[in-house]
């Protein structure tokens, strides 16, 4: 395997845990959205689900750019 080629597969296994772990993040901050009461906590898990989503997006875009 060319060394190329090793170092693709690296980024592309690195991007996928990644995006598992933004996925996990997004699951509990929607958990916690939907049991706030608090309306600054309800405001900040706003921003924390769109900052995620954001990020989620931009590694969707890395992984389809590998390959």
């Amino acid at each position: 395997m060319s060394m190329t080629r090793r170092a693709d597969l690296e980024r592309t296994r690195r991007i996928s845990e990644e995006l598992k772990e933004v996925s996990d993040e997004l699951i509990a901050a929607d958990s916690d959205f939907n049991e706030a009461v608090d309306p600054d906590l309800i405001e900040s898990l706003i921003y924390l689900r769109c900052s995620l989503r954001a990020k989620y997006s931009f590694l969707m875009k890395q992984l389809r750019s590998t390959k």
